[in-house]
């Protein structure tokens, strides 16, 4: 990227009275609870782009709307090499560091006259020195104009130093705007270090009133080469880059024609359909292929994604999925889903050198899913430089390779900012109330047969009926039936039982153990049981549209009353933060929760109320198990 953002202060905007996200990378993550500041970012980055584009400004920006206070943006930018050697270059054949060279003859480290008149040499020399490798742009808000104005340019020059560009001053008699005078810069008596650091000023005019005016007007600047071509800079890879898509994303069942093949994909989703209709009717069938396969790397129970014309002459989306031999509408589809497509094909458009802000990409996507997209994202970041805000552990970096992190509170009504190496990710685990070491706790019992077995046997010296948390089944009906209409039911009842425990508590099913007390341990005799596995997994993932990682099946030994070791199965599933809604032949969904000792069927509003709180899927209900096992209930 030609321009990457370094770092952002912040100073009186929304909920920063003074904050600064520092060492900023590819790949950025804001995480924090609820209100503690992080989608602030985001608003002030709408608001720049809003007064680039029209000059609007709203004063609900300062913060507690005290338009007295000094408030200011400042980022930092590091430029590229090829951009600042192409930089270097006009100023060169400009003529415009002839005499600064020259003035600068023996002083220690410069270059010598057959040096720098050697262009290759001279211009590597300056890129040596840290010649325009950064650049400050200052935003200021002023009461008397009403309005934000760029109050200050800047640029860093490494091993030489800071020098102003631009200054704009806005006081009660003082309107003005100065800018760096290049004649004096040139004069015969300037060194190198007088050309990269003097601000020697000259005032233009009045100061630009909004964004929009300052960049309308650059060419006031025309006699400023350096100048010029950064402010160009700022204009065409910073404010013209900017894209954000927001939490609030909404995709519509179907969409008209109109303007079809000038559609482009908006942040919130709304015009999906008509946008892979575009792509249809324009031809870029090369895209969709392209499309069509990276999604099967994330969905790969989708086939392809593809589109209609229904009578009303009104695009939609269809999807072909496997095993099902009907396309199914979009709205048969799971938000999960559609958020996917959404966000591949928005960074298939966006290609690169762009800056994309993304608000809780995890909405209706599963663990595993996140871990994907979040993958996804890292691997893009360096010809796309991301910025997400999440509640989801699951966007958090493996390491700090081209990843900043970055831990958001509220404290006195003031957001505060934390950049957070991966070693000290439990300040994040803790701050969002989520305790690593039961996260770990749960982790391993989920893996641990010694556990397992302990629960099953205690669970039938007890003679206990099934429970909210727990099941036994001699067998799956699945496994027994042949005729192809009553098989299918008896999926879609299995799948109903796995949703409705995740829709409770989470649960365990344990299968080969006889359905009624006193129980006995019956085990499972059939052929290729990995295969049988590896078929409810598929199964379960294909009917809930939900990632396998919420359901953990493994096989363990059991020794009868005769001492014969037997194969059971242990399925664990977790308590989901999404509501898990299981597909029927017909399309549609069916949602059960686990109460009592049976599945009821309910609306899955009253499961979402539920789930409010959740931070993640979690396996809370291991430690109570655990406790019944240590004998501490």
């Amino acid at each position: 990227m030609e321009l990457k953002i370094e770092k952002i202060e912040l100073f009186h905007f929304l909920s920063y009275v003074r904050a600064e996200f520092s060492n900023l990378n590819n790949y950025n993550v804001l995480i924090g609870k609820n209100n503690s500041g992080k989608s602030n970012l985001f608003k002030i980055f709408r608001m720049l782009k809003e007064n680039y584009q029209n000059g609007a400004f709203s004063s609900r920006y300062i913060y507690e709307n005290n338009k007295e206070v000094e408030a200011s943006i400042i980022f930092s930018f590091k430029l590229s090499k090829s951009f600042r050697r192409e930089l270097l270059r006009k100023l060169y054949h400009g003529n415009y560091l002839n005499n600064a060279f020259r003035s600068s003859e023996g002083l220690k480290g410069h270059l010598k006259k057959d040096e720098w008149q050697d262009k290759n040499v001279a211009i590597q020399w300056l890129i040596d020195q840290g010649c325009y490798s950064k650049i400050y742009i200052e935003i200021r808000y002023s009461n008397i104009i009403k309005n934000i104005y760029i109050s200050q340019v800047s640029t860093m020059h490494k091993k030489i130093g800071t020098q102003i560009l631009v200054r704009a001053i806005v006081k009660d008699n003082i309107n003005q705007t100065l800018v760096s005078d290049i004649t004096q810069l040139i004069a015969r008596d300037k060194t190198i270090q007088n050309f990269f650091t003097d601000f020697p000023n000259i005032n233009i005019g009045s100061v630009n009133s909004s964004l929009q005016s300052f960049f309308n007007n650059l060419h006031i600047f025309s006699d400023y080469p350096a100048l010029l071509f950064l402010i160009e800079l700022l204009k065409n890879k910073f404010f013209d880059i900017i894209f954000l898509i927001p939490d609030k994303r909404i995709f519509k069942k179907d969409s008209d024609r109109n303007n079809i093949t000038s559609t482009i994909l908006e942040p919130n989703g709304e015009n999906l359909a008509k946008f892979i209709h575009m792509k249809k009717v324009t031809n870029q069938d090369q895209w969709l292929l392209d499309f069509n396969q990276e999604l099967h790397e994330y969905l790969p129970d989708i086939i392809a994604v593809g589109q209609m014309v229904d009578q009303q002459d009104r695009t939609y989306l269809i999807f072909k999925e496997r095993e099902i031999d009907f396309d199914l509408p979009l709205e048969n589809m799971g938000a999960g889903i559609l958020n996917i497509i959404h966000f591949l094909a928005y960074i298939k458009e966006l290609k690169e050198n762009k800056i994309l802000f993304i608000e809780e990409p995890e909405l209706h996507l599963h663990p595993g899913l996140e871990t994907k997209l979040r993958d996804k994202f890292i691997n893009i970041s360096d010809k796309i430089q991301i910025f997400i805000t999440t509640h989801s552990r699951e966007f958090l970096p493996e390491s700090n390779d081209g990843c900043s992190v970055y831990l958001l509170k509220k404290e006195n009504y003031q957001s505060t900012v934390n950049q957070i190496p991966e070693d000290k990710y439990e300040e994040i685990y803790r701050n969002l109330d989520m305790d690593i070491n039961k996260y770990r706790l749960q982790k391993s019992l989920i893996y641990n047969e010694d556990f397992w077995i302990k629960f099953v046997r205690k669970s039938m010296e007890d003679n206990r009926i099934e429970t909210e948390l727990w099941d036994f089944k001699q067998t799956l009906d699945l496994w027994k039936i042949k005729e192809i209409q009553e098989l299918n039911k008896s999926k879609i009842k299995f799948c109903q039982q796995i949703a409705s425990f995740a829709n409770n508590q989470g649960g365990v099913l344990i299968i080969g153990i006889s359905d009624k007390i006193p129980r006995n341990i019956i085990g499972l005799d059939y052929d290729s049981l990995e295969n049988r596995v590896t078929d409810l997994k598929n199964l379960i993932k294909r009917r809930t549209k939900y990632n396998e990682n919420f359901v953990n099946i493994q096989q363990i030994k059991l020794k009868d009353k005769n001492n014969i070791e037997k194969i059971c199965l242990i399925i664990v599933i977790a308590q989901t933060i999404k509501v898990i809604g299981v597909l029927r032949d017909d399309g549609s969904y069916i949602y059960k929760k686990r109460i009592g000792t049976s599945s009821k069927t309910v609306n899955p509003e009253e499961i979402r109320e539920s789930k409010q709180t959740m931070y993640s899927d979690n396996f809370d209900y291991l430690l109570y198990l655990k406790s019944y096992v240590d004998n501490k209930l």
